[in-house]
């Protein structure tokens, strides 16, 4: 049976019915997997993840200009580089999961979850292949993992 953990992430819907849709099909068509759908950030830091959320839909709600230029900045410079160092922070708390769930397979929809997996992976932590699922409207350089 090969275990098939999928991560995702609350910013927004795209990226949990991404995640639910790759689920269901994996489970419609291949009877020998077994599939898990995970929030990381929530995993990683209940905390982090309800303010961040929480601060993602009021801007998106009330300030989209504001969340754009956020979303911008967060390709390159200062804003990136936090944006990325911690997640390899955050991607010690993760290990704990891999190393329970021992997953054959790791599909992220969000990318948080593909730069923990992908620092992990790096580090010689886990051995599971990963694949990351653009769920974005266009590419953006959160989505390139750089080794």
């Amino acid at each position: 049976m090969k275990k098939i953990l999928i991560f995702y992430a609350s910013y927004g819907g795209g990226h949990l019915n991404a995640a639910k849709s790759i689920k269901e099909c994996i489970d419609a068509n291949y009877i020998n997997c077994e599939t898990e759908l995970i929030d990381c950030m929530k995993y990683v830091n209940k905390p982090i993840e309800k303010i961040t959320t929480a601060a993602y839909r009021e801007m998106a709600k009330k300030v989209p200009w504001a969340w754009g230029k956020i979303y911008t900045d967060s390709q390159k410079g200062p804003l990136a580089h936090i944006s990325s160092r911690s997640n390899q922070i955050l991607a010690i708390k993760l290990l704990k999961l891999l190393r329970e769930k021992q997953p054959d397979l790791i599909i992220s929809t969000h990318p948080f979850g593909s730069q923990m997996c992908s620092y992990l992976k790096r580090k010689e932590k886990f051995t599971a292949e990963i694949a990351t699922i653009m769920t974005d409207f266009s590419p953006h350089d959160q989505w390139l993992v750089r080794k």
